[in-house]
């Protein structure tokens, strides 16, 4: 029998990388995920929201280099 993709009893293998206050990148297994919390930004939002995502991507490559899945 031909299996494709986790068993559905299999647990996704979750490491957060990144954690603030609008922005939360997580890998799962072997995808990058970015969730960012709420909808609508103020000017002084986005400009936070702008510096976050900045130091989550850092942090992530920095990440994804260690696990060896991207090379810069």
């Amino acid at each position: 029998m031909l299996k494709i993709g986790k068993d559905i009893n299999e647990m996704s293998n979750i490491k957060t990388v990144w954690e603030g206050q609008f922005v939360k990148v997580d890998l799962v297994d072997t995808t990058t995920e970015c969730t960012i919390a709420n909808n609508v930004y103020s000017l002084t939002e986005m400009m936070d929201l702008h510096q976050e995502l900045a130091e989550a991507f850092d942090v992530t490559i920095k990440e994804l280099e260690k696990l060896k899945h991207v090379s810069v």
